[in-house]
This record gives structure tokens, C-alpha cells and sequence, in this order.
């Protein structure tokens, strides 16, 4: 189901309840263009669900209850979505093909781990002024924390909040990010989808390799010193990345 704005005009606002009880299972929210989600969003099952239109999502309305939330895309048109609502779904967070950002002061739920599932663009970021209950994260680390490391592949972002983002140009993470707790054999990337400074000293993955991206145009900047790492793949997130 597409929430759209039309060519030319502002982002539109959709502050109407969103109830989709009863509607397929498969169902999920997109956008063609783009759209700002503020009215309470009641899902169809035990999963918000988002995907699809290859346009970007804003969702300021409060997602909660003993639920989980995905994004799964199919084919090309791949949507983003920035959280920006006061969130507490406990169930986690999976994204599977498709670009999730956490971009509030309650963005990130306090319970349940992030996921992002399969290589190519799978990602899951966060801004400058995302955190847990009006808390902004305390570091990088707080962040990949949440993830589930056994299981997780695809693309860790780091990122300027939507809307200062072209107005201050980038935002830098001055300390260490150490993802040796990621173990998964297909790795794992850290990247941007909008302009990033990474300041901090980098430890590679468990299989000693640091990989290196930037999406949707991103610019991604490492100042920081790399230790532990018998190679760095910068590129697309692939078996073949070089």
C-alpha cells in the first residue's frame, strides 16, 4: 500500500490512524515519492511491516507492543525509512533488501535485536540524534550492541539526521567501532547512506577483514587508525566486493 506526495509539492503528511487488521499477511507500507507518517499504525499481525516504491518513508508515529518490524523488498525499487517516533516494539528489527534508519531521541526500542539479513542492500543505521527513551547513544559500540552478531550481514550505517543533513553536510563518530563480535561468515559492512566521518579507531570482524561501503549517493570518510585486519573490501556488499 503506497502513501504518496504529489511530483512538485511538499512532503505530504498522513496523520490519520493506519489499521490493517485483517489484511493479507504479506502486506507492507511504502512509497513511491515520499511520505510523513504521524497517526497511530495498528499492523495486520504481530510485525510492522515496510518495503517496497523506492521512495523514503518518514515514520514519526510510535510503534510499540510485543511486535517486531521488518523491511523486505522486492526486485529494484528499494524504500527507505527513517524511524522517528517515540518507539518500543519489543521483537526487533529486520531488514532484509532495503535501508532502515533510526532518527529520533526514542527511535531505538529498548528491547529486541537488530538484523539486517542477506548481502546487497541490506541496512540499518542510525543518526546523530537517534536513542533509547530521549537517551542519545553513548557511542558507536551502544549501537552495534544491538545487533544480533551471529547473524547479521549486509550493511552497519552510520548518519546525518534527515533534517539537518545538506544543511551541516556530515556528522563524525570520534570513537572506536570493534565489530569482532560479528561472526557471521558473509561479513559485515559499515558504511553510510548520507556523509560520515568515522574519527575512531576500526577493528575488523571476527575473520579479521574490514569492509567498507557507502550508499545512495553516501560519502563515507575514515580518519580513523585500522587495527587487527589482514584485508579491507571497500565496494558494494557482495561475495565478489573489492
Amino acid at each position: 500500500i503506497g502513501l504518496d506526495t504529489l511530483p512538485g509539492s511538499p512532503t505530504a503528511t498522513f496523520s490519520d490512524a493506519i489499521t490493517l487488521t485483517g489484511f493479507n499477511a504479506s502486506l507492507r507500507l511504502g512509497t513511491a515519492t515520499s511520505a510523513v507518517l504521524t497517526g497511530a499504525i495498528t499492523p495486520q499481525g504481530a510485525t510492522y511491516q515496510f518495503g517496497n516504491g523506492g521512495g523514503t518513508l518518514y515514520v514519526q508515529s510510535n510503534l510499540g507492543g510485543p511486535r517486531g518490524l521488518t523491511m523486505n523488498n522486492s526486485g529494484s525499487s528499494l524504500l527507505t525509512l527513517y524511524l522517528q517516533g517515540a518507539n518500543a516494539y519489543t521483537n526487533g528489527t529486520t531488514v532484509t533488501n532495503g535501508f532502515v534508519v533510526f532518527d529520533g531521541a526514542s527511535a531505538l526500542p529498548a528491547a529486541g535485536l537488530l538484523k539486517a539479513s542477506g548481502a546487497g542492500s541490506s541496512y540499518i543505521g542510525y543518526t546523530d540524534i537517534a536513542g533509547i527513551g530521549g537517551t542519545t547513544l553513548a557511542s558507536a559500540n551502544a549501537f552495534l550492541a544491538l545487533f544480533n552478531t551471529g547473524s547479521t550481514t549486509g550493511i552497519i550505517g552510520f548518519d546525518t539526521n534527515a533534517a539537518t543533513y545538506g544543511a551541516t553536510g556530515t556528522t563524525t563518530i570520534s570513537g572506536p567501532i570493534d565489530l569482532s563480535a560479528f561472526t557471521n561468515a558473509s561479513g559485515v559492512f559499515i558504511g553510510t547512506s548520507t556523509s560520515a566521518i568515522l574519527a575512531g579507531a576500526l577493528t575488523p570482524t571476527s575473520d579479521n577483514i574490514l569492509r567498507l561501503t557507502a550508499v545512495q549517493g553516501g560519502v563515507l570518510t575514515v580518519n580513523g587508525a585500522i587495527s587487527g585486519a589482514t584485508s579491507v573490501l571497500i565496494g558494494t556488499p557482495s561475495p565478489t566486493a573489492v
